[in-house]
């Protein structure tokens, strides 16, 4: 079944800053959709790349909504924070080496995520 064309879609690529060029293709990426409004907890969507190469595009809509409940496109509708974190410490929780950025949005094409800040702890 073709995708509905009026669900919120987050469509873009996530960058990797120039002098983490090293971690290239090498770690686990994870792109999460949270809540502007909250710090932690679990992601609204998330999407994970195995040994991602950069700069790599990204579509997610409802489908990445690991919840199992039937509003999907409600719950990714509005303003969102986009966090993408390479795990280079190899935590699914995020750790200290880890690779961050984000980006507050509401859904649309042409999003960019730049991965510059290296998390301390």
């Amino acid at each position: 079944a073709a995708a509905d064309p009026s669900a919120p879609r987050f469509r873009g690529e996530v960058r990797l800053a120039p002098e983490f060029a090293a971690l290239d293709g090498k770690h686990t990426l994870f792109i999460m959709l949270r809540s502007p409004k909250t710090a932690g907890g679990m992601p609204l969507a998330v999407q994970k790349v195995d040994f991602a190469r950069f700069p790599l595009a990204f579509d997610m809509g409802s489908e990445n909504v690991p919840l199992d409940v039937d509003n999907k496109d409600e719950i990714i509708a509005g303003e969102i924070r986009i966090v993408a974190r390479l795990s280079v410490s190899g935590k699914l929780t995020g750790g200290a080496g880890d690779i961050e950025g984000e980006l507050l949005s509401r859904p649309g094409e042409g999003l960019v995520v730049d991965l510059s800040k290296k998390r301390a702890q």
